[in-house]
């Protein structure tokens, strides 16, 4: 509704949204949606949102298997969709457990030289055990302790400039302590006389009270600091230790961490020891145990869903202009390939897929007498279209969704739907569709709820 907001339209009271295009006989068109003139690109964005158009080569797709299968698993609903949605991540964790399998034994002489690398490594780096951010803290105190004299020597220079030096014995000695104090008092005397005085006199007090802070983090900084050779010596080494193995397998010391993690998540993967493969060839059979199960269960509720299918089928086309057409469903196996992914159901080796083992064939029965045949073998273009129709109808779905039918037959005219002024039925299902047919018109609509009209070069 966004999109048709953002072009002006409105809704009718009920919610009803109605799209409309006219084309005259010069071949000029309109295209209006909620009453509002819009280009024909918003109504065909929004038209594909709310319209199915159901023609002879739209419904070709029907014609494939995979599309059979999908339409009876629709019809279906909720149970076999999720029976459906178990076997496909059952499916997926069997195949995915059996190549890893297949490419362990492919490869484990591979494999295991991978593995050895990464095991040597992985002992070196636990030997050193390095931490987070290491060598950033040793570098920066191998350069304190490489450069201690000069950095003590700094601190009680700056401390003796703000203090005083108190082995000094000079009486003419200054510092800036002393000359702060000088200051303060002075201020002191007159601050009483004028208020901005006074509060100059306030930020003399907070310097002084800084550089009494500053003085004394000096010196004790000057006290900490030591010259140790030895500690000196054991950081270089622990240094070059760690840069001597970051070479060989990362950029950086800081990377070790990280790397020795990693290499265990893939030493897991890259056991190709009988052990480890005989563990791993029984978790594949496990899984397959349960993906024969999973798909036995899905095709059980496919066969008990075809049946119906085929009986609401053949019903919705009653009122599509075929009255003594059949509609059936069959639910099959297929063979196992010799190299493809198989199961045993039944004492029969059958091949399975992520869709389960079933293989679908919708087939149509025109009317007596003529024999059911596969829908790629017995039915034309407009019969396609028709059980199309009819299979979407019978599928679980919003009540209020609409479907526009039309085939290739249709009078190539301009036309309307019948008048939404109409009067209302209450035996009409909830799920209203528009069709377009050679016949003649046919008013109320069919208990399907199909209007059948047909145009005129005059309508407009």
């Amino acid at each position: 509704m966004s999109r048709a907001e953002d072009a002006g339209a409105e809704a009718d009271d009920d919610g009803t949204l109605v799209l409309s295009r006219s084309v005259s006989p010069e071949g000029r068109s309109r295209a209006h949606l909620g009453g509002r003139s819009v280009p024909a690109g918003v109504l065909a964005d929004i038209g594909e949102l709310a319209v199915t158009v159901h023609g002879q080569m739209d419904q070709v797709r029907l014609l494939r298997p995979t599309e059979q299968r999908a339409a009876l698993d629709a019809y279906g609903g909720a149970e076999v969709s999720d029976l459906a949605e178990v076997h496909r991540e059952a499916y997926k964790r069997w195949r995915e457990a059996a190549a890893d399998l297949a490419d362990r034994t492919a490869r484990a002489g591979e494999l295991a030289e991978k593995a050895e690398y990464l095991r040597v490594g992985l002992t070196a780096i636990e030997q050193l055990d390095p931490q987070p951010g290491e060598d950033a803290q040793l570098r920066a105190e191998a350069l304190r302790l490489e450069h201690a004299d000069g950095l003590r020597t700094a601190a009680m220079t700056a401390h003796q400039a703000l203090a005083g030096d108190p082995s000094s014995t000079a009486m003419d000695a200054v510092d800036v302590t002393g000359l702060l104090d000088a200051a303060r008092r002075a201020l002191a005397t007159a601050a009483g006389d004028d208020p901005e005085l006074a509060a100059l006199a306030g930020r003399g007090d907070e310097l002084a009270a800084l550089v009494g802070e500053l003085s004394t983090d000096l010196a004790t900084y000057a006290d900490g600091i030591e010259g140790d050779p030895a500690r000196l010596e054991w950081v270089q080494e622990r240094r070059a230790r760690l840069a001597t193995v970051a070479r060989r397998y990362v950029s950086e010391p800081d990377e070790l961490p990280g790397w020795a993690d990693r290499a265990r998540e893939q030493l897991d993967g890259l056991d190709s020891s009988d052990e480890a493969l005989a563990a791993l060839g029984t978790e594949v059979a496990k899984l397959h145990d349960e993906v024969a199960s999973s798909a036995i269960k899905l095709s059980a509720a496919r066969l008990s869903a075809a049946a119906d299918f085929g009986t609401a089928v053949t019903a919705e086309l009653a009122g599509l202009a075929m009255p003594h057409a059949r509609v059936t469903a069959s639910v099959s196996y297929v063979d196992a390939r010799p190299d493809g992914p198989s199961v045993v159901v039944d004492d029969r080796e059958v091949s399975v897929g992520s869709d389960g083992i079933d293989e679908i064939e919708i087939s149509l029965q025109p009317h007596p007498g003529s024999p059911p045949l596969p829908l790629q073998r017995g039915a034309s273009g407009g019969e396609l279209s028709r059980v199309m129709l009819a299979v979407e109808v019978c599928w679980p779905a919003p009540a209020a969704r609409r479907r526009w039918s039309s085939t290739r037959s249709t009078p190539a005219s301009a036309a309307r739907p019948p008048s939404r002024s109409a009067p209302a039925s209450p035996d009409w299902p909830a799920r209203t569709r528009f069709s377009s047919s050679p016949t003649f018109p046919r008013w109320p609509p069919s208990r399907t709820g199909i209007w059948w009209w047909t145009r005129t070069p005059t309508d407009q």
